[in-house]
């Protein structure tokens, strides 16, 4: 066992509340590499939990159920879970009644390497995708061959929501089909089955190792109500279009999560606990299948990146921003049964929050928020820095109550007040790495 871990009651995981400061002073950030050379910690029996890292995270190992409903679904690596696929509901987003006002503005340049970051990985070889020939003499505005000045907004076409976040909410996948959702790496993206009392409700998530997948913590458990709070039952299913589940569905066999979001001791915005706060994020890690294998490797995976990886102050002085893609599968845009994408200036909050101007709405939190999204091209211009591919800044966390804002936030990856010494993020890869056995360590995690 990892040293220093042990069953803990309900009592002493709020004991451990108050051992985490409230400050909101982050260190400046530094590279700390997935470690997966410590000793290894069983699992032991199902749910058994630990904590790791210092005490920061709480590790749930699930049980496994059976499934209510056989749909299309059937799960490719052992006994399936108890999830009912037809009649999953979209996970309502967490709403943040403040108003968007107080927004990180240090008057300093971001200096370079002020982020870092663990690489991708397309589980192949590159992908050529097909050119597209651009008019350069379009209209401004063309609909269905005619220009057009109709500004009626609704949620395919909003470029612009009520707080003025310049956005496209457009779908994933082309008129044709599900390509390119198919390919790395969009494929790396999926659909979340999440069991809780006697409901099923979806959302969003990512692959960042071969079968460790990152998600927001408030769809796998409730803030302040311990671990007993956890879902019972997980399925991870990358790519999924309608009904086609190309790259298979996965159950979950443990769940990582902040300890201070367990205890709701997590530092969060006035009038928003719960909501917004520091560490809505979570790691899951699935079972592998009959033949060992695990998702990302058909499916590839996406790097991490923490701290101000790929911000920037020098183009937006008020404003520390990046691009921003993110992927989901809302409930309000095709019924959740195809992957959203949302391209969108990411905005930093004081709070170590990140927002962007999205149409996304029920089942899109725990979608990946990726810098430098596509495959790299050739180029004979300095590539510049911050320039990995496809790496994870954050998940989709919240909301705001207005339906007409068009605006969602995200806990930033990296340190803060709770996660002083390592990124939330290391920490939490870190833990599910350490809290697998040695024989299958090395595969998921590398």
């Amino acid at each position: 066992m990892l040293k220093g871990s042990r069953r803990y009651t309900a009592a002493s995981l709020w004991l451990l509340a108050f051992t985490l400061s409230f400050s909101c002073a982050t260190p400046t950030a530094r590279t700390i590499l997935a470690d997966v050379s410590s000793p290894s910690v069983e699992g032991g029996s199902v749910s058994a939990t630990q904590i790791s890292e210092d005490n920061l995270n709480i590790i749930v190992n699930l049980q496994r159920q059976p499934e209510a409903d056989a749909d299309d679904a059937d799960a490719t690596n052992g006994p399936p879970s108890r999830i009912n696929f037809s009649s999953a509901i979209p996970l309502p987003l967490p709403n943040n009644p403040n108003p968007p006002s107080f927004y990180r503005n240090d008057n300093t340049v971001v200096p370079e390497n002020s982020g870092a970051v663990s690489g991708a990985d397309d589980g192949n070889t590159r992908i050529n995708y097909p050119s597209f020939a651009e008019n350069s003499t379009a209209p401004a505005v063309e609909i269905n061959g005619q220009a057009s000045t109709n500004n009626t907004k609704d949620v395919n076409s909003a470029a612009v929501g009520d707080f003025g976040y310049p956005f496209t909410t457009r779908g994933a996948y082309n008129s044709g089909g599900r390509a390119p959702t198919n390919l790395y790496p969009w494929r790396a993206a999926g659909k979340l089955f999440v069991q809780r009392g006697g409901t099923t409700f979806t959302c969003s998530a990512s692959l960042v190792r071969r079968g460790l997948v990152v998600t927001a913590a408030h769809c796998v458990c409730e803030f302040g109500q311990g671990s007993g709070s956890i879902a019972s039952s997980i399925t991870y299913q990358p790519a999924r279009y309608d009904n086609v589940v190309p790259y298979g569905s996965w159950t979950v066999r443990a769940v990582q999560v902040p300890a201070s979001y367990l205890t709701g001791s997590d530092p969060c915005e006035p009038n928003a606990i719960g909501v917004v706060c520091l560490n809505d994020l979570a790691v899951l890690t699935v079972n592998a299948d009959s033949n060992g294998a695990y998702p990302g490797d058909s499916t590839g995976w996406y790097g991490y990146g923490w701290g101000d990886y790929s911000f920037s102050n020098n183009f937006y002085p008020n404003a520390v921003v990046a691009q921003v893609t993110q992927l989901g599968y809302p409930g309000n845009i095709e019924s959740g049964r195809r992957m959203i994408r949302t391209d969108a200036l990411g905005i930093q909050r004081a709070t170590n929050q990140v927002e962007i101007g999205s149409a996304q709405g029920p089942g899109s939190s725990g979608g990946p928020w990726l810098v430098n999204f596509g495959t790299r091209v050739s180029t004979s211009d300095p590539a510049g820095r911050d320039n990995n591919d496809n790496i994870v800044i954050a998940t989709t966390s919240w909301g705001y109550t207005s339906d007409t804002a068009e605006v969602q936030g995200a806990s930033r990856f990296g340190f803060n007040s709770v996660y002083r010494n390592t990124p939330n993020i290391v920490s939490l890869v870190n833990a599910a790495c350490r809290a697998l056995d040695s024989a299958t360590r090395t595969r998921v995690c590398n």
